[in-house]
This record gives structure tokens, C-alpha cells and sequence, in this order.
């Protein structure tokens, strides 16, 4: 949350005002890692529930919609933020979905 509401000004004041720009793409980016992180807590659910193939599954997809996301931008002529914010929110969707099925996964109970 602190790098959404603070992400430029911290960059800049921490490393100097040439890091402002990275500041911007982490706050863009912020969510989408922070949804990132969360799925990867509980991923090892997929092993335990022997559900390996569908989470291979959901990894190439989660594949395909970063490459999508990333292409669109580059095909309609984005800007380098504007992409990197239709990555963030594709991959931000994509991380929800797995830990709505990660959910699913550990409320069902074991045959």
C-alpha cells in the first residue's frame, strides 16, 4: 500500500530524483505482486490435493495472458506505464482467480 500511495516520491527521496520513474512502474506493478505473493503462500495446496495438472495448467495461462497483456500494449501503440498497467491488471485478475481456486481447493475435503 505504502509504494501505491508513496512509490515515486520514496524512489526519489531514497535513491535520487532519476529513480522516480521506477518508483511509478513499482507502484503500477504493486498489486500485482502483492497477489503474487499471496498465491505463492498457499500454492503447495495444489500438491497436497494432487491437483498438479491443473495447476500446470493455470501456469500456462497465466503465460499466456502476460504475453497477451504485454503484446496488446505493444500492438495499439501504449505507452511503456499504460502496458505495464494492463500487465499489472491481467496478472492482478489471474493471481485472484488462483487464490479463489486455491480457496476452493483447501475447503473441499479430502476423498
Amino acid at each position: 500500500v505504502i509504494v501505491v500511495i508513496w512509490g515515486p516520491e520514496i524512489f526519489g527521496l531514497y535513491l535520487g530524483n532519476q529513480w522516480i520513474q521506477a518508483g511509478e512502474m513499482a507502484r503500477i506493478m504493486a498489486p500485482a505482486m502483492l497477489f503474487n505473493i499471496l498465491s505463492g503462500v498457499v500454492s503447495s495446496t495444489a500438491i497436497l490435493k494432487q491437483k498438479q495438472k491443473s495447476a500446470y495448467m493455470f501456469s500456462l495461462i497465466g503465460y499466456f495472458i502476460s504475453f497477451i497483456a504485454l503484446a496488446a500494449g505493444s500492438w495499439l501503440d501504449f505507452s511503456f506505464n499504460s502496458t505495464l498497467l494492463c500487465y499489472s491488471i491481467s496478472l492482478s485478475l489471474y493471481y485472484l482467480f488462483l487464490l479463489f481456486w486455491y480457496r476452493k481447493l483447501i475447503l473441499k475435503p479430502i476423498k
